[in-house]
């Protein structure tokens, strides 16, 4: 069934949405969802916003808008709760629209894995398992820059957050959604705090494979063009591999090359790529360390200590299961390793982080307690 402009508002000029916006913002909760493009860019393109605010479904064109400050107003009141699914896409296309990221956020993903569903499960699968419901899945790789949008593009947004809507309801309808309450509420404000780190230009470091398998010199050489790559991307709104791809951002660190010949030798880094940023990556690795030497990403866990951490494991899945929730909601594969490698020399080891607050007394204390048993 396709919808009808009866079905929805159409947002496209700052007086409507100045207009709408009062709506929402005496509004409990409402519903939103971001529609987009990121093909060829850093930054997502945005096509469309939606939002449901249990009356009206709202679609707006960000095409044709010049002032966000209503909206912006919306997503920083923290008295309306803003319902996403698996929210972090969202962020970006908010944070680099409206210079913002909504406060109270709920995210659908991260209570429906505190009550009985998997983890990390997909939206689809969702409104399936609650509502009984099967979404049509081919407008969601269409072009949401093309003007006029088609009315299969247009019900396919407005159910998008008519659905969410629905299946925040019966979540927090949920009979142990209440024992559960606090634990979601601060998943959700981690959800925040995890994104805006992962903005942080440094970070992305991190994430390049076989790092650690660098010298320390070789490791900060690889941070600092890291940081050059991600700057970059930014600047030029390109995806990072459009710069330099890891791989060869791994092979430059690694191998030091003293002149743009040399730069032939490193696998993965094209011709042209040489041509355009040959110049720079040389005068990179000719600058003098901004640091000394030292190891910014350890080496694997070794095997001896897997015996610990398959005890963490079991007891971490146990305590899930009796709570039936997903165990990815009480600890993460880095948590674990995060935690032995604290004692693993002295055996006095210390909570992460994340493993303290809400988790300390769930699974946090119970760690300490097999490790130092383990150690002794």
């Amino acid at each position: 069934m396709l919808l009808t402009p009866a079905d929805y508002l159409f947002i496209c000029d700052d007086d409507a949405l100045r207009e709408a916006a009062i709506a929402w913002q005496n509004s409990d909760y409402i519903a939103l969802d971001t529609e987009f493009i990121r093909t060829n860019t850093f930054y997502p393109i945005p096509g469309l916003i939606q939002v449901y605010d249990g009356e009206h479904c709202y679609l707006i064109d960000p095409t044709r808008l010049n002032d966000y400050a209503p909206m912006t107003e919306v997503l920083n009141n923290d008295q309306v709760v803003k319902i996403l699914h698996s929210c972090s896409e969202d962020l970006e296309v908010f944070d680099d629209l409206l210079h913002t990221v909504p406060d109270n956020l709920f995210d659908t993903q991260v209570a429906a894995a505190f009550l009985g569903h998997r983890f990390s499960i997909g939206y689809s699968a969702l409104v399936n398992d609650i509502l009984g419901i099967d979404l049509p899945k081919e407008e969601s790789r269409s072009d949401w820059l093309q003007r006029p949008l088609t009315d299969k593009q247009l019900t396919y947004a407005c159910l998008d957050v008519i659905h969410l809507y629905e299946v925040f309801e019966h979540l927090t309808a949920h009979s142990s959604y209440a024992d559960k309450q606090e634990w979601i509420e601060q998943c959700n404000r981690e959800l925040i705090n995890n994104y805006r780190k992962t903005q942080d230009p440094e970070q992305y470091f991190f994430r390049i494979k076989n790092g650690w398998r660098l010298n320390p010199s070789q490791q900060i050489k690889l941070q600092e063009l890291s940081l050059w790559r991600e700057q970059e991307a930014r600047r030029r709104n390109k995806p990072r591999n459009h710069i330099v791809r890891d791989n060869a951002l791994w092979g430059i660190a690694a191998k030091q090359p003293a002149n743009k010949q040399d730069l032939q030798t490193i696998e993965d880094l094209s011709p042209n790529t040489i041509k355009r940023y040959g110049e720079t990556l040389i005068d990179l690795l000719d600058q003098p360390l901004h640091r000394e030497p030292e190891f910014l990403l350890p080496k694997p866990l070794p095997k001896e200590i897997g015996i610990l951490v398959k005890k963490l494991k079991a007891f971490a899945n146990n305590k899930a299961e009796q709570l039936n929730i997903a165990t990815e909601m009480l600890i993460r594969k880095k948590d674990y390793e995060n935690f032995v490698r604290s004692g693993m020399q002295s055996g006095n080891y210390d909570l992460p982080d994340n493993l303290k607050g809400w988790r300390e007394p769930l699974i946090g204390e119970a760690f300490l307690d097999i490790a130092r048993q383990w150690h002794a």
